[in-house]
């Protein structure tokens, strides 16, 4: 056996010669314990058994690995390896051993052995003693050197590891397929989000990428309890599933005889689609809708949908004596849809019924997760993302973005020494409002924040008809009615024909029958019992099945579930009828009857505001509201009840618990006490009936009103105390007076709301646009910061509060990033914040920091954050700028637009300077580079209107100047390379003599070599080895400003410049009418 000079190279650096005190039995891997991998095929080839203690031979395929796992202590290890040899076959064989965590190769070696003349069972060193460094999962790989696989041993027997005796065993992890990893909860920062069971619908998307494609993986997209969705690749090799699924109300596997009622099923699907229902088991039992193949392709974004709409049914049960009884039983309604992001259409796959539920989404359990459901390749990484989560709200119809969740996994033996713990979760920059998931590799936990900042544009949900996929449920119900009908007429006897016409006749209007007009020709066909044609009425029969839907409903008891959406019945529960709007008389009448279900009198929809907590009820059909001050308790003008609550059989509604709508027996109704006979009433979802998105938009927007003008009118006070000049000033006096004029020192009446609100809305103030460049100080609102309230950039490149100078580490600019703003100074970005509070804020390099965002407190205060209304802010409370808790005092701040940034000079009236920002020059000083020497003479240029960002330059001026250089944020211009160089920050390390200054000498001007070790920041030096590489060796040399030439470095171009980056010397873009010098990319040329 010997070793080759790279595994000798290896050993030396990690492997100890000295004897160890190793534990007396050796850890044992058993050679079937393998994951074997085609590296040519470059695909996972097979796998062997995670909990067998025997050999396993060596695959008998060309270009395959053996790969073995084993969590290793710290400390001294060595492992030998027992096998079988091939009868008169040498093995040359390479070992290489890799720290799944880190990804660094801790080991690797040659293993050669001469021919075996006999078989049998013979050992090898596999690894030498060596010192691992961390106790962690590595992977021990063996493959043949020369890709035979007669090249390597015929069998592997044992890998048997000694290790020091006070140190954890070396473990084998008895499961092959990677743990699975869950993003959990899926909640919110937006303001004014329920957070709870409240959405109708949910959306996300999904990316499985291509180099991850592996078998049987699933990337559970959209999922809650009893539910799951997803996307799934089978082999590995391109064929791919979308898949939805529910759970029983019970388990079949345990009882098989489970009642019908109790299985979840299939209420219609897309065959033509691909899909196909079938039941699942040995994971509790239910119904699944399988697409196979699908209509997805990994590398590229799948968006889902779904639709969750509780009902209830009415069932013939047995009691507990065996006598029937009318049970009413609650499902929920669950529909889905996927469409890759490009594709025009979406693709339905089905609608189920949910038995035993009544659920909406949000607070029920919402997860994703990724998955890998079979062994063959479960040793391998693989990630998955998500972003753009929403949920509808169900109250007002408004989408809300899900931009946090909370990291779990399949629990695994957590907590023994074998446990897989390869999974991670969390936010990632690559996309807006995306997190990742992933799992697999036998690494260890990589988690990230657990927030997200909201995606720039919500046009994702904002376009999608929400409409058409309603009719589509509506569809999936006649197609079920349809099918069942034809079942039930087709094999039907006349008699029997007949007897189910009856059936729908006495009940039209009614649960189970349709509508009256809907119902007028199996009535005409019917003929009061004496059909004229058995056939007709046959025909009749399937039509209208084909045409309409059935009425249905939910029998409504959770008020989270009330939603603008819907249309509802108010059934009174004395038996008093359905409430309604009697208009026969032309005059409006609250009334109770007992009407047609599908009739629009009888039908409301009920608008819960998430932000202003209101509950406003508005008829159907005639568009007025329930108003109990208003005669006949109908107004053209909503009324927010803030009585509406569940009592006893049913729900109450009014302005107060003693001004609600009673009904009488004779159906007339009233204004009275909440627990008054009548006041109550069943409240029935009507499923059959939908109002549209349009209609429900323009009924939200008329019930906020009320709330928007309270919010408005508690605005005023905070605009008109706004410190001018920051974001939400008010700019124009005449309408700061006319604000002043309207609010009446808080006396201005509701009569008055359009008109406060459209001066609020439309009044003239200072914002920033984060489509576009900005600069800004930014300053604590908080009292005790009063003397030192500027954000402020320190040399450390850490963040702290300082007295307000105006001078660059006080300019804040705001770079568009993903719907926020990189917030920079001095070229270094304010870094994602800690999701903790009490964590110093970090800078990053400019363009590597996060989106940042202004989040409005109220008139002119921002907190600061790099997620909105996130979980911490940054806060001023220390010298040093922390994170703290959302609404913690001092996270509020004045954002002012800096239009300067000011320069003092010096008793000689010069100053180098290098700034990140342009600026335009103003009176009173001259600007001047340093284009290089002549004779050991230095050449001015002399730079006129605009300084670009990173040039170096020197100021001339009168002595102790303080001069004010207006910023030009639009404009992102930069500099030359000249023999000059700027620094942003303050520089240090360095050492005296090493560079050159501008500085004054025996009170003249001069490019001085400097005696210190720093240079101070913004401003400008030479590092000496340049001067030197001139020959310029002086320790001086005089600054002649009189002979300074006009432009420097001026060229000549033959064309127009047409880039945005081109502009004139005043810092104008530069157009086709352009003449004479422009700077375009940092350079001055002539046109």
């Amino acid at each position: 056996m010997k070793k080759s000079l790279l595994s000798l190279i290896c050993a030396l650096s990690a492997v100890c010669a000295s004897a160890q005190n190793y534990a007396a039995i050796p850890d044992t891997i058993w050679g079937c314990r393998y994951f074997s991998y085609d590296y040519d095929a470059n695909f996972p080839y097979t796998y062997g058994n995670k909990k067998g203690y025997y050999a396993a031979s060596w695959p008998t395929k060309d270009k395959t690995d053996m790969s073995y796992y084993a969590r290793i202590p710290e400390g001294h290890v060595k492992c030998n390896l027992v096998y079988n040899p091939r009868v008169n076959r040498a093995i040359n064989m390479d070992v290489t051993v890799t720290n799944q965590t880190t990804g660094r190769v801790v080991y690797e070696n040659n293993i050669t052995v001469a021919k075996a003349t006999a078989g049998g069972e013979l050992t090898m060193e596999l690894i030498p003693d060596m010192v691992f460094t961390s106790d962690t999962w590595y992977k021990i790989n063996l493959r043949a050197h020369d890709d035979k696989y007669n090249s390597a041993p015929s069998r592997i027997i044992q890998l048997l590891f000694n290790r020091e005796v006070d140190k954890p065993a070396v473990a084998v992890n008895e499961v092959f397929m990677a743990p699975s990893a869950h993003n959990n909860e899926w909640l919110s920062t937006q303001p004014y989000d329920p957070n709870e069971n409240a959405y109708d619908w949910a959306y996300g998307e999904f990316l499985y990428p291509e180099e991850y494609v592996l078998p049987a993986r699933y990337l559970m997209c959209l999922g809650g309890s009893g539910y799951y969705s997803g996307i799934q690749s089978t082999d590995g090799k391109g064929t791919v599933s979308a898949l939805f699924s529910a759970w029983d109300n019970g388990d079949t596997d345990v009882n098989p005889n489970l009642p019908e009622y109790l299985r979840s099923g299939a209420v219609d699907y897309n065959p033509d689609g691909g899909v196909k229902i079938n039941r699942f088991g040995n994971e509790g039992t239910g119904v699944q809708s399988m697409m196979f193949p699908a209509r997805w392709k990994p590398g590229h974004w799948v968006q889902w949908l779904m639709n969750a709409r509780p009902e209830t049914v009415e069932l013939e049960l047995p009691d507990k004596n065996g006598e029937l009884q009318t049970v009413k039983y609650s499902n929920t309604i669950m529909t889905a849809w996927y469409k890759m992001a490009d594709d025009p259409d979406w693709y339905y796959i089905s609608t189920l019924r949910q038995s035993g539920t009544t659920h909406l989404f949000g607070h029920n359990g919402e997860y994703s997760f990724i998955e890998c459901f079979g062994e063959l390749g479960g040793d391998l990484f693989c990630r998955g993302y998500m972003k753009n989560r929403f949920y509808r709200s169900v109250g007002s119809g408004t989408w809300y973005n899900r931009n946090y969740m909370s990291g779990g996994h399949y629990d695994y033996n957590d907590g023994q020494r074998a446990c897989r713990y390869d999974y991670g979760h969390g936010a990632t920059s690559l996309w807006e409002n995306c997190f990742y998931i992933e799992h697999g590799g036998f690494g260890m936990v990589n988690d990230s924040s657990r927030y997200v900042a909201f995606p720039s544009s919500y046009e994702c949900v904002d376009t999608i008809n929400l409409d058409t996929k309603q009719e589509r449920i509506n569809e999936a119900f006649r197609n079920a009615n349809y099918n069942q009908t034809i079942n039930d007429i087709d094999d039907a006897s006349d008699n029997d024909v007949k007897e189910y016409a009856k059936e729908l006749v006495d009940n039209v209007g009614k649960v189970g029958g349709y509508g009256q007009e809907h119902s007028a020709d199996i009535i005409a066909a019917y003929n009061n019992g004496s059909p004229a044609d058995i056939g007709a009425l046959r025909q009749a029969l399937k039509q209208t099945a084909l045409r309409y839907n059935k009425i249905r409903y939910a029998n409504i008891t959770n008020k989270q579930h009330i939603g603008a959406q819907r249309a509802y019945l108010f059934d009174n529960t004395e038996g008093f009828g359905l409430l309604y709007v009697d208009s026969s008389t032309g005059i409006p009448t609250l009334k109770t009857a007992d009407l047609d279900r599908e009739d629009p009198r009888a039908n409301w929809m009920i608008v819960r505001s998430d932000k202003y907590g209101t509950l406003c009820v508005r008829n159907l059909g005639t568009g007025l509201y329930i108003n109990t001050e208003a005669e006949n308790i109908l107004s053209s003008k909503p009324q927010p009840l803030t009585a509406f609550a569940r009592s006893g059989k049913g729900f109450y509604l009014g302005n107060t618990s003693t001004e609600c709508v009673v009904a009488a027996q004779d159906g007339t109704t009233s204004v009275g006490r909440f627990s008054a006979t009548g006041g109550q009433y069943l409240l029935h979802d009507n499923l059959s009936m939908t109002p549209g998105t349009e209609l429900v938009q323009q009924v939200v927007e008329e019930c906020d009103n009320p709330g928007k003008f309270e919010e408005y009118k508690a605005m005023v006070p905070d605009i008109l105390a706004t410190p001018e000049g920051v974001l939400g000033y008010w700019t124009m006096p005449s309408e700061q007076e006319q604000l002043r004029t309207l609010y009446d020192d808080g006396n201005i009446t509701a009569n008055k709301s359009a008109e406060l609100i459209a001066l609020i809305d439309g009044a003239t103030k200072i914002t920033a646009d984060t489509k576009q460049m900005g600069a800004y100080i930014i300053l604590s609102a908080l009292e005790a910061n009063e003397g030192t309230p500027a954000l402020t950039i320190g040399d450390d490149n850490y963040l702290s509060h300082k007295a307000t100078t105006g001078k660059a580490d006080q300019i804040w600019l705001g770079i568009p990033k993903q719907g926020g703003y990189e917030l920079t100074s001095q070229g270094r970005a304010v870094n994602y914040l800690s999701d903790n509070s009490g964590t110093t804020v970090s800078t990053k390099p400019e363009g590597e920091g996060a989106p940042i965002f202004f989040n409005p407190q109220s008139a002119g205060l921002y907190s600061i954050s790099d997620v909105q209304y996130g979980p911490v802010a940054i806060n001023g409370n220390n010298s040093t700028i922390k994170t703290a808790a959302k609404n913690t005092e001092g996270n509020n701040w004045y954002i002012k637009p800096a239009e300067s940034v000011k320069v003092s000079l010096n008793s000689g009236g010069i100053l180098s300077l290098y700034l990140d920002f342009d600026v335009r020059i103003p009176e009173g000083v001259n600007v001047y580079t340093l284009d290089g020497f002549t004779n050991g003479e230095a050449q001015l240029g002399i730079i006129r209107d605009i300084i670009p960002a990173h040039t170096p330059v020197i100021l001339k001026g009168e002595s102790y100047a303080s001069i004010l250089f207006p910023i030009i944020p639009a404009q992102t211009i930069s500099g030359e390379e000249t023999l000059m160089k700027g620094t942003l920050l303050k520089k240090t390390g360095l050492k005296s003599k090493t560079f050159y200054t501008i500085a004054v000498k025996s009170g003249k001007p001069c490019i001085a070599l400097s005696l210190t070790n720093s240079v101070t920041a913004n401003q400008c030096y030479i590092p000496k080895e340049d001067m030197d590489a001139l020959g310029l060796t002086e320790n001086q040399y005089d600054l002649d400003f009189d002979n300074a030439t006009a432009i420097s470095e001026v060229e000549v171009s033959g064309s127009r410049p047409q880039s945005s980056n081109t502009y004139d010397l005043q810092g104008r873009p530069a157009t086709e009418s352009t003449q004479g010098i422009v700077i375009e990319n940092g350079k001055k040329i002539l046109k």
